[in-house]
């Protein structure tokens, strides 16, 4: 139900992929939209949380039912971004996922919220987060010695694997010790494997660095 960005990794997008999926996800959109509607009407749906396929929004209009969006952003912004809107194929996705964000009974905007302008009635809230706990024994985990004050900073992208990260810079600046998702770690002894201490709740770790390089959303 939903496109996004076909990403082989974090950092990069395959934009002949995304844009097939886009032409899929759009041809006859209509009767995909009255498909879905059909679909919550069945099920006697009387609200519809989207997380945020605009094709749910529009099917729950149709079906008459309310819709929350939460909104850490919206693909009107992604489409606009990455493809020229002059072309009639771009043109028609962008103008779909506008028309059914407009259908929204309310919008959620957890800050920083990449999205907005598409949504009739919306509402900022603060960052949604399960919080973790701070563990004192990550860095003695990782091999850092007692005495080593340098600032500990996770990078990690979602969870998913990077292998493109900038590591030369990375090794080259040792002012700071990296907790990279990558396999085989590169050398250096303050450039560590997330993967040491995998048995870890993520948030935990999160929790007990001093910095994180990530995304939103």
């Amino acid at each position: 139900m939903d496109v996004g960005l076909i990403q082989p990794d974090p950092l990069n997008c395959d934009l002949r992929r995304t844009a097939r999926a886009y032409a899929r996800l759009h041809d006859d959109f209509p009767s995909r939209v009255a498909e879905e509607a059909r679909k919550l009407s069945d099920w006697g749906a009387d609200l519809l949380i989207a997380d945020i396929p605009y094709l749910s929004i529009a099917a729950a209009a149709r079906a008459g039912i309310d819709s929350i969006a939460i909104a850490s952003l919206s693909w009107d912004r992604v489409i606009s971004a990455y493809f020229d809107l002059k072309q009639k194929a771009a043109g028609r996705w962008y103008a779909d996922s506008l028309s059914a964000y407009a259908e929204t009974s309310l919008a959620l905007l957890p800050e920083p919220a990449l999205a907005g302008d598409c949504f009739r009635h919306k509402r900022p809230i603060p960052p949604i987060a399960v919080a973790g706990n701070h563990l004192p024994e990550l860095r003695t985990r990782l091999g850092i010695a007692p005495d080593d004050q340098r600032s500990l900073v996770v990078c990690s992208l979602g969870g998913i694997s990077a292998a493109r990260l900038p590591l030369k810079p990375m090794q080259q600046d040792q002012r700071f010790h990296w907790l990279v998702n990558i396999n085989p770690v590169p050398l250096g002894d303050h450039i560590h494997r997330l993967s040491v201490v995998g048995d870890l709740r993520y948030r935990d770790i999160i929790a007990s660095c001093d910095g994180l390089v990530s995304k939103p959303g």
